[in-house]
């Protein structure tokens, strides 16, 4: 799973009206999943490209359900999507 993805994101539902703050659930358009530790038991997801300035730290690990979670956050807030096969 090491390497480079475009993240794209569709509609949340149910539909969140979150104003300005939902610059917090955005994370960034392209990404690298490392191999370099993160700071539990996961690993550093870096955006690729332009910095995400409202979510600057990412992280990624396989569940023991064999689910990609990524989570993004700038220590207060942040959005993680849990991510698995379709079809």
């Amino acid at each position: 799973m090491l390497g480079c993805y475009d993240v794209v994101l569709q509609n949340w539902r149910p539909a969140l009206n979150l104003g300005e703050d939902t610059v917090f659930t955005m994370p960034p358009r392209t990404i690298e999943l490392t191999s370099l530790p993160g700071r539990w038991r996961d690993f550093l997801a870096r955006p690729i490209g332009r910095e995400s300035k409202w979510l600057p730290f990412g992280s990624w690990e396989v569940t023991p359900e064999r689910m990609l979670s990524l989570t993004w956050s700038n220590g207060f807030s942040g959005v993680a999507a849990e991510l698995g096969p379709h079809g």
